[in-house]
């Protein structure tokens, strides 16, 4: 059968089993876009309004499914465009096919319209870039670039087409059934999984460190199940939250730099830490100041590279995380071993103080409207299987204290790979497309929330009913917070008028509610819920409102949390 290039390319993702690309057209990859057309519903094209917020979509999407995500874009702005969103992919490991097209193939290196040399700007943001010359090369170059996104460490991989390619001719992909197989996910050294458990067992203190590996490897199960036979306390990343319900007796919360301070305590006093899926960068450390530097560490990553990178480690296991702890699993279950019951009390002991600590600012509505408040509303109107998407920033400050995660699994997210603000709205239209039948709401703040807002428009558009509420305070509150602490208040460029997003929501067609009074918001909630589309809620909040954890991080302890660790 006859082909080109572009068709190829089309169903060689639907062998891979992928139904969504999220992107925007240009008319170089205009043979790619005639092939979907005739393939609806099998795969389907959503049209970003920005190149930028297809990628975060994408990821979104990806993380929600825990499977490959696609974005695409035309050559050039189209393609420099979707840096940001395709950093945070490649911060937190997301799984990401990027597709643009390039200018011909005899016009490079001629200065041509638009073009610019995309593979070096994209190959230190991804795995793997290339250019694809040759049209007979185009099924086996993307199932290669699939697998190696998904295998490993997961993360972006970049493809460029020139549009002349697109349009050879071919004999067509070379297969038509749906293509199966296993990323590549290493177990560890059964010496090194002996080891921890013998460091395990010998641990007064013990402490499971879970990050966003976790949630990629889907070990939420097996994590828990360990955290249960041993009696030991779990904190997470900010990244790695979902890894055990907050609710649980052996939760401790946030450990790291969107903190919850119990965690940090117990973090601190930890003499042996089992850290699972997570890089312990700067975010997640606190700065590197947890864990303490005499804690032994046991350190599961799938990355070999960050084992002993910024912290010295005991034993060090280069594997996917479900299968290490599945490993650790088989040689504790049926056996006896040393009880951590007391210290796991002393930890839940620090987790009671500090919801008591935090319980009147979280419940009562008082005016200007507290973020703790609204949090806690957010947390009364969804339900445990919703999930939850934050802005970076002081969204992500507050819903990483203050929401609690109810069940296992990929309910929060955040977007700590790269941490650009804005990402979060466009996350979360990811989310609601790859699981229609949750409802997925989005904390964002009103500087992030502006310059991603056109995409209200495409959820509009294509039906995606999330619920996103905008924390406003008028400014850039995270900066200027920090030269409230550190210049003497001497404010430039961190406050702006207030913008009325009630209306910007009702402009794009959306329902738009405006809230200034605490009393308001749990109806407002309600009537957002009971809409069946997108639905925006402008939340007036006390623009001096600082969580202690910024206190702690940027002016060193304060009063309140220094008597909270040392009590």
């Amino acid at each position: 059968m006859v082909s080109n290039a572009g068709r190829d390319l089309v169903d060689t993702l639907v062998e891979l089993g992928v139904e969504y690309v999220f992107g925007q057209p240009g008319g170089q990859a205009l043979p790619i876009y005639d092939r979907i057309y005739e393939l609806q519903p099998k795969i389907n094209h959503i049209l970003a309004r920005d190149e930028r917020c297809a990628a975060y979509m994408a990821d979104g999407y990806a993380r929600a499914k825990a499977v490959l995500g696609v974005c695409d874009a035309t050559v050039g702005p189209g393609a420099t465009n979707l840096i940001s969103g395709v950093a945070e992919a490649n911060g937190a490991a997301s799984p990401l096919l990027v597709l643009t097209t390039d200018v011909d193939s005899a016009a490079a290196g001629r200065g041509a319209s638009q073009e610019l040399d995309q593979l070096s700007t994209f190959r230190p943001l991804c795995k793997w870039s290339t250019r694809v010359d040759r049209p007979d090369r185009v099924h086996a170059v993307i199932r290669h670039a699939a697998e190696l996104a998904l295998s490993g460490r997961p993360g972006p991989v970049y493809l460029s087409f020139p549009p002349d390619v697109l349009r050879k001719e071919t004999h067509g992909s070379s297969n038509t059934a749906k293509a199966v197989f296993l990323p590549h996910r290493p177990r560890p050294d059964p010496s090194r999984i002996q080891d921890a458990i013998k460091l395990l067992m010998e641990a007064k203190k013990p402490v499971i460190f879970a990050g966003g590996g976790v949630l990629w490897s889907q070990a939420w199960d097996e994590l828990v199940e360990l955290a249960e036979l041993l009696s030991i306390p779990v904190a997470t990343t900010i990244t790695g939250k979902g890894a055990i319900p907050e609710n649980h007796p052996l939760a401790v919360g946030v450990s790291g730099s969107y903190n919850r301070p119990c965690a940090l305590r117990v973090m601190q006093e930890a003499d042996v830490v089992l850290v699972v899926g997570t890089k312990l960068g700067e975010v997640a450390t606190a700065g590197w100041t947890v864990p303490n530097d005499e804690a032994k560490l046991i350190h599961i990553d799938i990355d070999a590279a960050v084992i002993g990178r910024n912290y010295r480690t005991t034993v060090g296991m280069a594997a996917d995380a479900k299968l290490a702890v599945r490993d650790l699993l088989e040689h504790i279950r049926g056996k006896s071993f040393p009880s951590h019951e007391n210290w796991a009390k002393d930890a839940a002991g620090f987790v009671d103080k500090w919801r008591e600590m935090v319980r009147k600012k979280m419940e009562s509505p008082t005016d200007p409207i507290r973020p703790e408040y609204v949090i806690h509303a957010i947390r009364e109107a969804m339900s445990p299987d919703d999930p939850l998407i934050s802005d970076a920033s002081f969204p992500t400050v507050w819903t990483g204290a203050y929401f609690d995660v109810l069940r296992s699994g990929r309910v929060y997210t955040a977007p700590r790979g790269a941490g650009g603000t804005g990402g979060g709205f466009p996350l979360s239209l990811g989310f609601q497309t790859a699981l229609p039948d949750k409802r997925a709401f989005c904390v964002a703040g009103d500087c992030g929330f502006s310059v991603v807002c056109q995409e209200l428009e495409t959820a509009t558009r294509i039906g995606l009913p999330v619920i996103t509420i905008v924390l406003n305070n008028s400014s850039l509150g995270y900066i200027r917070h920090e030269q409230k602490a550190f210049y003497n208040g001497r404010f430039v460029s961190t406050e702006f008028r207030r913008v009325d997003f009630a209306k910007v929501a009702e402009g794009f067609g959306c329902l738009g509610i405006r809230v200034e009074k605490a009393e308001e918001l749990s109806d407002a909630l309600k009537q957002a819920k009971n809409n069946n589309g997108p639905a925006v809620l402008d939340v007036i909040v006390d623009p001096w409102a600082y969580p202690p954890v910024l206190e702690f991080l940027s002016a060193g302890w304060n009063e309140e949390l220094t008597a909270f660790m040392k009590a």
